[in-house]
This record gives C-alpha cells, structure tokens and sequence, in this order.
C-alpha cells in the first residue's frame, strides 16, 4: 500500500483513504511550475468522498487549473457499509459541479469508455482547462478483506454479486477484440496460455521460497 516507481511515473502513494490526492495535486502543481506536458492522475474509492481532503483537493486544483484527472473507482461499497449509508448524495461525479469543473461518470467496467474518457481528460489538462473528476461505477467481488464474498454478512444478495460478475470487466475486453478482429482466437488462446504460466512460476516460487530469518525482523525500522 506504498508504492513508488518514480522511474516509471508514480511518486508514492498513501495507505490513507483518500490519501493519494493531495498528493496528486501536489505533483500536479509542480507540473504546472516546471512547464511540462504530463497530467497527474489520482486513484482512489467512493469512500474517498467522506473525507476533507478530497474537497480541498478538487477546490484547489481548479482554482489552479492544474493539470490532475481524480478517478474515483466506486464499487457501491465502503468496508463494510452500501455507499448509500455513508454518503447522503452518492453521485459523486456531481460533486465537482460545486468546484467549477467537468464531472462525468462512467461504466468503470467497460475498458474502452474508460480509456475514451481518460483521452479527452487528458487533452484537456493539456491545454489548461484544469482538472476533471471521473466516477468509474465498478464492483468488487471479493470481501473488503480476505478472501470471501461476504455473502454471510448481509451485505449484498447472490443475485447482485452474479450480476457484476458476469459483467466482468477482463472478459468483456476479450468479446470486444475478438467481435472486432483485433485478435484471433489463437493469439487470445497463447495469452491466456502466457497468463497461466506466470500464474503457475509465481506460486511455485512462493511455496519453494524460504522464510525470512527471524534476525531479519528489526532490519530497516526505526523509532522517532
């Protein structure tokens, strides 16, 4: 949940609900003052939009014009809660009216509208129009933690979880380049042989793998 890559793009990252956007902003910001052409994008849930931050964030990168596209990734549900039970105005998207910017949402499962989106987004942080809030209406399947569907839990109904899972978002890609010839069915048979097979090397290095020395255990930590 901290991730970095400067070389490829991602300065850090924040384990705090809505923790990557200020901090999308601010990379944003200093886009803006070194001249440069790339936008800075900022990830994050529906929970999000229960936290200042998130207000502060969008108010102030419009203000600025700053060159920052916010992708809420909303999968109706927060930890444990219907995003309708946190939320007294759960379209989100209408949140950046107040802010003086565009707000769109979008089927966060359709990976064509998205990348469509994200273009136009982008183009327009580009030539300074500032930034734009995309609502990307998802769903997880899997429980907010661990492994199972939470069926017990009264949270959601079987017939919901099967309805978004038929929509899965991988497998509608694949009808899509296969109904437009962008793939043959023999390369779509060699991916998934690929996919497999990186599948299959990672567990079995996980199971041949050692523990870590317990003398390991103070390494790279420190008290304040």
């Amino acid at each position: 949940m901290h991730v970095a890559s400067p070389e490829l793009g991602l300065p850090g990252s924040s384990a705090i609900v809505a923790g990557t956007v200020p901090l999308a902003v601010g990379a944003a910001l200093a886009l803006s003052i070194q001249g440069s052409d790339r936008v800075s994008v900022a990830f994050f849930g529906d929970g999000a939009a229960g936290e200042g931050v998130f207000y502060e964030s969008l108010n102030f990168a419009s203000l600025k014009r700053l060159p920052v596209i916010f992708v809420c990734e909303n999968n109706l549900y927060s930890t444990h809660m219907p995003i309708s039970a946190c939320l007294a105005d759960t379209d989100i998207y209408k949140k950046a009216e107040a802010f003086n910017m565009p707000g769109v949402r979008i089927d966060g499962n359709n990976v064509v509208e998205i990348y469509k989106t994200a273009q136009r987004a982008t183009e327009e942080a580009r030539r300074g129009n500032g930034p734009t809030l995309m609502e990307c209406l998802t769903y997880r399947w899997r429980g907010h933690v661990g492994p199972n569907y939470d069926l017990d839990k009264g949270l959601r109904s079987k017939q919901e979880l099967d309805y978004w899972m038929n929509r899965c978002p991988i497998k509608r890609l694949e009808e899509f380049l296969l109904d437009q010839s962008t793939i043959p069915d023999s390369e779509k048979i060699q991916i998934h042989q690929e996919i497999d097979n990186e599948i299959e090397e990672a567990v079995i290095y996980a199971k041949e793998s050692p523990y870590p020395d317990q003398g390991a255990l103070t390494s790279n930590v420190f008290r304040a």
